[in-house]
């Protein structure tokens, strides 16, 4: 019962969710194969964390810190996305340090779910049913479902559309998760202040050449 509950209410609560735009954005930059992986590995660590530690992590580290450090680095994967579109490809192969493609995808998708409604619905759960081993199964099966839809909808938009394209607007999806991320956790006056700020680092670092 814990298990179907768990299922039921982490898909429904996914479906429409950002991630799941993210999921679309990251099928469509890397091949469906690495956009899975990733994804699925940060679903389960994404679940471990809610289930087992839970109400605790609040009490180690702020939920409010920990989501706008996300809010941050989810903006500078963003401007890293756009600057590499512009980069020599052949020097990148040379100088430029990558990850495992699944490690990025990982790591971005976890970054984008951390603290999110999905997380501590899980964590929620896990407390009232009392059947945490159900309650972590199910809600990776619905996550990983519904960003399963996005993934699949990002690699066929991928499949259409030229790369450059594909990684501009991937770009502008990263920072714009970040900057709703910290919209809502920061004083307005400085929330502003780092929307100037990003505007103007994606202009020197995307636009100027060109004008």
């Amino acid at each position: 019962m814990a298990f179907i509950k768990t299922l039921f209410l982490v898909l429904i609560a996914e479906m429409g969710d950002k991630t799941q735009l993210l999921a679309a954005a990251l099928a469509s930059k890397y091949k469906v194969r690495d956009a899975a992986i990733g994804i699925f590995i940060a679903t389960i660590l994404l679940n471990v964390i809610a289930v087992l530690l839970g109400s605790s992590i609040g009490n180690l580290i702020p939920m409010k810190l920990i989501q706008i450090i996300a809010g941050v680095l989810f903006i500078a994967f963003g401007i890293m996305t756009l600057k590499e579109d512009d980069e020599d490809e052949e020097e990148v192969k040379e100088t430029k340090l990558k990850l495992p493609n699944f490690v990025t995808v990982a790591l971005a998708f976890f970054l984008a779910e951390l603290g999110d409604k999905t997380q501590i619905m899980a964590f929620t759960l896990a407390a009232q049913l009392k059947s945490p081993v159900s309650v972590l199964i199910g809600a990776v099966i619905g996550m990983f479902i519904a960003d399963s839809l996005g993934f699949l909808f990002g690699s066929y938009i991928g499949s259409k559309i030229p790369e450059n394209y594909i990684k501009l607007v991937a770009g502008f999806v990263f920072i714009i998760f970040g900057l709703s991320t910290l919209y809502s956790l920061l004083n307005i006056a400085v929330f502003l202040l780092i929307t100037i700020t990003v505007g103007i680092m994606v202009y020197f670092v995307k636009f100027k050449k060109d004008s």
